[in-house]
């Protein structure tokens, strides 16, 4: 393995199993619905196949840390603190991630699942009752992860 590969199976080792699904939600915009896989190894390496990253060109990966919230992993791996990031991402050309997927994920993290409901209720005069059948709890639930 080279030195990239490398640290990308490092990251991955040290990301829980479960921020999988949040690292498929801020790449959606990224790649293919079909390259979406269940290991974040997996979608670290579609990323490198499509060009998003390589060795020269670890930006993605620092965001996607940034954004997990994994200031650990981005001082140990990019030497990079949460400030040096909050500042590089003002920057719309250093970012890779979409603003409205980052908008999105926020906002599915501030949201309790037991709010959920009621931001439904909240929408009933606005949207059509076929609408609001279909945004079922569990899709709402996905999109947060």
């Amino acid at each position: 393995m080279c030195p990239f590969e490398d640290q990308v199976y490092n990251i991955c080792s040290q990301l829980e199993s479960s921020r999988t699904k949040e690292l498929q939600f801020l790449c959606k915009d990224l790649i293919p619905q079909s390259h979406n896989d269940k290991q974040d190894t997996h979608l670290f390496m579609t990323l490198k196949q499509m060009g998003l990253i390589d060795e020269k060109n670890r930006n993605l990966i620092a965001e996607l840390l940034f954004y997990l919230q994994r200031y650990d992993l981005l001082k140990d791996h990019f030497k990079l603190t949460k400030d040096t990031m909050i500042k590089r991402l003002k920057n719309p050309k250093m970012a890779c991630i979409a603003p409205y997927r980052r908008l999105l994920y926020e906002l599915g993290n501030l949201v309790p699942n037991s709010e959920v409901n009621d931001i439904k209720w909240n929408f009933e005069n606005i949207l059509t009752k076929v609408t609001l059948e279909r945004v079922t709890v569990r899709r709402i639930q996905l999109n947060k992860l």
